[in-house]
């Protein structure tokens, strides 16, 4: 497992190399931590919901792939992501290159980080990523997708259930 976290973007050889060179204004790095301060607790991290509200307020993510986000920045694995590891994650997200990019979206898919794809996780990224989309057209309409939340969900329970069910 060492030796998969080493690979994966945003590691701490990585963070270090992004804190020496990053591309950012000091004036946007400023900003970036006043914004963090602002939801930090009073260790200094964030929580996947101070998460949410910091990088995804206003955005149609859902909750999936907020939560995606979150674990590729929460390098550390401790269930929170301190100023160090949000900054390094945004300055990768913006300013890194292609490769690095690559690597995210890989680590997003990744949910277990063992180095591999498997259908089950890009069916989940999949799923959530057209429920997102539905969601912002629906609310682009007029529509109030508040509702449609908990019929979504039931109903790709169901489904879920059934094709289970069925394929026993």
């Amino acid at each position: 497992t060492m030796g998969q976290q080493e690979s994966r973007v945003l590691d701490p050889k990585v963070l270090a190399k992004l804190r020496d060179t990053t591309p950012l204004t000091k004036k946007q790095v400023e900003t970036l931590r006043e914004r963090f301060r602002g939801e930090a607790d009073e260790r200094g991290t964030v929580d996947l919901e101070g998460f949410r509200r910091l990088c995804f307020a206003s955005t149609s993510l859902s909750d999936v792939q907020v939560e995606r986000f979150f674990n590729v920045f929460d390098t550390d694995r401790n269930g929170r992501v301190d100023m160090q590891e949000f900054l390094s994650g945004v300055i990768v997200c913006v300013k890194g290159s292609l490769e690095d990019k690559i690597k995210i979206i890989f680590d997003i898919y990744d949910t277990d980080f063992d180095g591999n794809i498997t259908r089950d996780e890009v069916t989940d990224l999949c799923k959530a990523t057209a429920l997102s989309v539905w969601k912002m057209q629906h609310r682009q309409n007029g529509g109030d997708d508040s509702k449609t939340d908990a019929s979504t969900s039931t109903s790709s329970s169901a489904s879920s259930s059934s094709s289970s069910s069925s394929s026993s």
